[in-house]
């Protein structure tokens, strides 16, 4: 084992499920927010080892972290109840590459579930202004090599890092739930949900009100399976991310909808639909220097951005869409990859930016030479009530583009293909 969690010597007077509930409260939880609740948790989840529902009924239960589900389990946050992470940095589990363990994640594991009417509370704040690099603070979600995974109706509140992190997963269905932080627009890296090197992903009916992307799609080096390391991969394994579909999603944080920039292990096939936002920022596709890779089959579709005047406390980060390949040099290329990305077939339907400040960036597409970026095309760019905004510009560009209105907003040429308005 490459980490280090919480260790309990838990004698259980209650026999094994099979396929019953476990109930907190039955394994000795006191659920007043005050106690330590995590030897209770852990002894719910060792009572459902070979199958069951690890339930939460009301109250408040103050944990550790360092919760690891095992395969076919549900774990389920009723009503009322509250799932919390110490603030006490010295009591959560520390892994044994002196990382931090997430506060609730499942390892090579089929058929996992999280659900309920609850909440699960990071209590991220204390991490928000902790003066470490980002590596250093606990996921809050995170799945690796996980078959099956269903999260849905919970409230995710106050992340210390990313809130859902899939990665190496597969059949992944994330629904109807809220990710929201305290205040929502201030704090770095609190992602929502960051699918990585993950297959057939769907995301839907998400509310997201926290400082960084809403959603972001990755496809990072990964260490060799089962390794369990979060850095420092010795032997990189690099894996595509394919078939994500994310719809009907609302960001009011200060991120929006992103794909990359750790992507050198490929990422395609791409659909976002029926999205809002009245966060800070738009659509984002981007590259790490020299990493390689490719993102292509991307589509946005049917997205709607509103940006109130608050929203512009951030106005040096708003922009509605932006391409590129220079978001700084993160490493090695995957083998048998080159350090050049290429993006191929993005398309950008009906984007309607409703109202905006004066000022806004539209943004750019941007690429390195006229090889890196193939199939761009826009149709249908409307801008409402959006007084002088910087029009959108474009270099190295393949592609086509009708329907901007007013057409001043885009400044934006594409090679081989003539520019057309209608």
């Amino acid at each position: 084992m490459l980490r280090v969690f919480l260790q309990v010597v838990v004698l259980l007077t209650t026999a094994t499920s099979t396929s019953g509930d476990c109930s907190l409260r039955d394994f000795g939880a006191v659920g007043d927010g005050v106690a330590d609740d995590s030897v209770a948790v852990a002894a719910a989840i060792a009572a459902c080892a070979n199958g069951g529902t690890v339930v939460v009924p009301a109250g408040r239960y103050l944990t550790r972290g360092g919760i690891e589900l095992t395969s076919n389990m549900a774990f389920e946050v009723q009503h009322g109840a509250t799932v919390l992470l110490t603030t006490n940095r010295s009591l959560i589990p520390v892994q044994e590459d002196g990382h931090y363990a997430p506060f609730l994640s499942a390892y090579q594991a089929t058929n996992i579930s999280i659900f309920g009417e609850g909440t699960l509370d990071g209590q991220g704040s204390v991490w928000w202004n902790f003066n470490t690099s980002q590596q250093e603070k606990p996921w809050f979600l995170y799945f690796e090599d996980v078959d099956r995974l269903r999260i849905f109706g919970v409230s995710l509140v106050n992340p210390p890092f990313w809130t859902v992190h899939p990665r190496r997963c597969h059949d992944v269905h994330i629904h109807d739930i809220t990710i929201s932080c305290d205040p929502p627009q201030i704090h770095f890296n609190t992602d929502g949900i960051d699918p990585d090197a993950c297959t057939d992903v769907l995301i839907e009916d998400v509310d997201y009100s926290c400082g960084d992307d809403a959603v972001a799609i990755k496809a990072s080096v990964q260490g060799a399976p089962g390794s369990r390391a979060r850095v420092g991969f010795a032997q990189p394994s690099c894996r595509p991310t394919r078939n994500v579909t994310v719809r009907r999603l609302k960001s009011g944080g200060r991120g929006g909808f992103t794909i990359g920039s750790e992507m050198q292990g490929g990422i395609e096939d791409v659909l976002f639909s029926n999205c809002t936002s009245t966060g800070v920022s738009g659509i984002r596709i981007s590259a790490q220097q020299k990493r390689g890779g490719y993102i292509r089959n991307v589509r946005f579709e049917d997205m709607i951005f509103d940006w109130p005047g608050d929203a512009f406390v951030f106005k040096n980060k708003s922009f509605v869409l932006t391409v590129d390949q220079d978001y700084g040099s993160g490493g090695d290329p995957c083998p048998g990859m080159g350090p050049s990305a290429e993006f191929f077939n993005f398309s950008f339907k009906n984007l309607t930016i409703t109202h905006s400040p004066s000022g806004l960036r539209i943004g750019h597409i941007t690429c390195p030479d006229a090889a890196s970026c193939l199939d761009v095309s826009i149709d249908g760019l409307q801008f409402l009530d959006v007084p002088r905004p910087i029009p959108l510009t474009c270099a190295n560009i393949h592609g086509s583009q009708v329907g901007v209105d007013p057409p001043e907003n885009s400044a934006c040429h594409m090679l081989n293909l003539p520019v057309a308005f209608v």
